[in-house]
């Protein structure tokens, strides 16, 4: 005799998104028989899952999906359970196109600001700016977007770390400007023979050899060594948690 029931149900699924967007979620669900083991049990030959809808979901891959036959209860009484693991693998690639690339190329505008010259401080410091501008838009943007948490995730630490390069980088320039305000000053300050070619010579910027080390450091070494060791840790993360 062979007996066939039909069970129509919803269960939910606590989601861990620390690595969103690389995260790959467990989902679980569990049967058990409500008659003792000595009577009816899972067969572990015979149990399977059937999945006929597309395995691909608008937010996730099913990956993969698990059974597993165990036992509960007590010595007394126990019951035979089915326990079904669902693997979820989120569709990361759109998220890479449309969050990671376009701050990567903004992070790239920005240090680019550190090769213009340092008499150019209008134009370096009105790029930094509106790079930062465009980046919170985005930033602003993208968390409606997010999963609410109360835990920091992977993708709000990659636009932390942007803003805060964007940051520094305008730091930079005003601390440069400020050096070459310093060796305009003292230059000014100067007591001189008058000399009437002078006074036919083009005025022109003084040059401030501190504030040429500082951009050359930060362009060269500073920057790239803070970008490198940023990116080192935080895709380190991301590929170990993959495999």
């Amino acid at each position: 005799m062979v007996q066939k029931l039909h069970y129509s149900g919803v269960f939910a699924c606590s989601f861990d998104v620390f690595y969103y967007p690389f995260d790959t979620q467990q989902c679980y669900l569990q049967l058990q028989l409500s008659v003792r083991r000595e009577l009816v049990k899972f067969s572990s030959d015979l149990a399977r899952v059937v999945y006929i809808e597309d395995r691909k979901l608008p937010a996730y891959i099913l990956k993969d999906i698990r059974i597993n036959i165990m036992e509960v209860g007590t010595n007394e009484t126990r019951y035979s359970t089915l326990n079904v693991e669902f693997v979820l693998d989120r569709r990361w690639k759109v998220i890479v196109l449309t969050v990671y690339l376009p701050t990567a190329m903004l992070q790239l505008v920005g240090y680019t600001t550190l090769y213009v010259n340092v008499a150019l401080m209008d134009v370096r410091m009105t790029v930094s700016l509106t790079t930062l501008l465009v980046l919170y838009t985005l930033f602003s943007n993208t968390s409606d977007a997010l999963p609410i948490t109360a835990y920091v995730k992977l993708i709000d630490v990659w636009f932390f770390f942007c803003i805060f390069l964007l940051f520094f980088i305008i730091v930079v320039h005003t601390v440069v400007e400020h050096m070459v305000n310093l060796s305009e000053n003292q230059k000014f300050t100067q007591v001189l023979p008058y000399d009437p070619r002078r006074t036919m010579e083009k005025s022109v910027r003084p040059s401030a050899p501190e504030a040429e080390k500082l951009l050359f450091a930060c362009r060269y070494i500073i920057v790239p060594g803070i970008i490198f060791l940023f990116n080192i840790i935080y895709w380190g993360l991301v590929f170990t948690k993959s495999f």
